[in-house]
């Protein structure tokens, strides 16, 4: 899910560090962040508490989100 990966970079976060703060894996998140697999609800609920968010809005991205994800990534190379 890309919107998992937009508000963990917008936080700031490593994937181990948020796959620490909800009692997760990094390679999970990995796998969440590249569709592979998708987080239980009550994992979603956890992920929206960290980030301050509704559960609603950490399912899917604004066209704006999209945008600032894709400029987040390339700052990463």
């Amino acid at each position: 899910m890309r919107s998992i990966k937009y508000w963990r970079l917008k936080t700031g976060l490593t994937q181990a560090e948020l796959a620490m703060k909800i009692g997760s894996t990094q390679p999970c998140i990995s796998n969440w962040e590249d569709f592979d697999t998708e987080p239980k609800l009550y994992t979603l609920r956890r992920m929206a508490h960290i980030f301050g968010v509704d559960a609603k809005e950490l399912m899917a991205l604004t066209q704006a989100q999209e945008d600032e994800l894709e400029a987040m990534e390339g700052n990463l190379k």
